[in-house]
């Protein structure tokens, strides 16, 4: 599906120099602005996308919020509820 590649958050780590991203997939990746290598920090299970997310202004907590990927799902279930989840940042960006 065409949304699990698209990214949809997107926050700035100046501390580290790097572009953090989120993705319809449940993907969080970096990009580092100075070399343009590219890394995976996390994979959210659950087919949840991430639609938002931000750093905290000391830079160790990344805030994230999720919602489920129901693009092309054919289900008659109510759709599972978004997620506001934070995230220890210092243990993720390495």
């Amino acid at each position: 599906m065409r949304r699990k590649r698209s990214i949809l958050g997107l926050a700035e780590d100046p501390r580290r120099n790097l572009l953090l991203f989120g993705t319809g997939g449940g993907k969080i990746g970096a990009l580092n602005l100075e070399t343009g290598s590219e890394r995976t920090l996390l994979e959210i299970p659950g087919e949840m996308a991430v639609d938002g997310m931000g750093l905290s202004a000391n830079g160790t907590a990344l805030y994230t919020t999720l919602s489920p990927d129901t693009i092309g799902t054919l289900e008659r279930r109510p759709p599972k509820p978004t997620q506001f989840l934070v995230w220890d940042y210092t243990q993720i960006a390495g």
